[in-house]
């Protein structure tokens, strides 16, 4: 069974605010005392978690809580896009993830431009930037970059 300060930061917040939202007093001490505690704690059943809170506090297996809070860290470069297909794509330093949208400097591409710029974009799409295939037309002949996106092929001589 973990304690409750071994616990990654998230998890310790997440489970201080399910203490507040069932109507008891923010304490890390009641979870410190007894890390499945229910009475002045909160009840598992009654969250988004549910059960799972068992995997995580008494096997420490976290990967219920991450599947259903992913980690966000932000800044980062990414494309952006506001089409599902990132045709209009371009790479921004976002800045956050809210609302289902994403936010990025207007004009930075990189960190050392993002300490410019103050000016910010709202996008419906971000994804990690994709890299570009470097191919040789012997590398094509034989089937290699099967799958792989016809934009992000470069044809190279050898």
């Amino acid at each position: 069974m973990v304690k409750f300060d071994e616990l990654p930061v998230e998890i310790q917040e997440k489970m201080l605010e399910e203490q507040v939202n069932q109507g008891n007093k923010r304490d890390p001490e009641v979870f410190r005392k007894a890390i499945c505690a229910s009475q002045t704690g909160f009840t598992w059943n009654m969250t988004c978690l549910g059960d799972d809170w068992g995997e995580i506090l008494l096997y420490k297996n976290y990967t219920p809580f991450y599947n259903l809070y992913p980690k966000n860290y932000y800044p980062r470069i990414m494309e952006v896009s506001n089409t599902p297909d990132f045709t209009d794509k371009i790479i921004r330093v976002v800045i956050a993830h809210k609302s289902n949208k994403y936010i990025s400097w207007s004009c930075a591409e990189t960190f050392k431009e993002a300490e410019k710029e103050f000016c910010t974009t709202i996008w419906n799409y971000a994804r990690e930037p994709q890299k570009e295939v470097c191919l040789t037309f012997k590398d094509i002949s034989d089937g290699k970059g099967k799958g792989v996106d016809p934009s992000l092929i470069r044809i190279v001589d050898k």
